[in-house]
């Protein structure tokens, strides 16, 4: 239980981590128990539209993937994902999160963009 209540860190390149409010979720999988770190704040840096703004981040590590980071930017009824994999998805997963992404998007009356790449990409962009 302590561990629920204890806001995990968040990764260094969110930046200044006071700035985040973040919790931790136990998952079980394959009879594992796993730790979802969810990340968010409010962007007032954005607030273009004076509409409600947010910078959003999740971390799982995957036994058959590894590490799994999620960071995204919620503006007004747009929001830019960017999934991030210690290494490359097989093509048909890549395919199908990309699919659910998309039609997960109309029913929360959301528009938006996924972007998958893995740490050797974003290494060396």
């Amino acid at each position: 239980m302590a561990l629920l209540d204890t806001p995990p860190l968040p990764p260094a390149s969110l930046g200044e981590p006071a700035r985040w409010i973040g919790r931790q979720l136990p998952l079980i999988m394959a009879h594992e128990l796993l730790w979802l770190d969810l990340f968010w704040r409010r962007d007032t840096a954005a607030n273009r539209h004076q509409c409600e703004n947010y910078a959003l981040a999740a971390r799982l590590t995957l036994p058959r993937f590894g590490r799994i980071e999620i960071r995204a930017r919620l503006e007004g009824a747009r929001i830019d994902v960017v999934m991030e994999t210690a290494q490359r998805l097989p093509r048909a997963m890549s395919a199908d999160l990309s699919d659910a992404f998309a039609s997960l998007l109309p029913r929360l009356r959301l528009q938006g963009s996924l972007t998958l790449r893995h740490n050797q990409q974003a290494h060396e962009t």
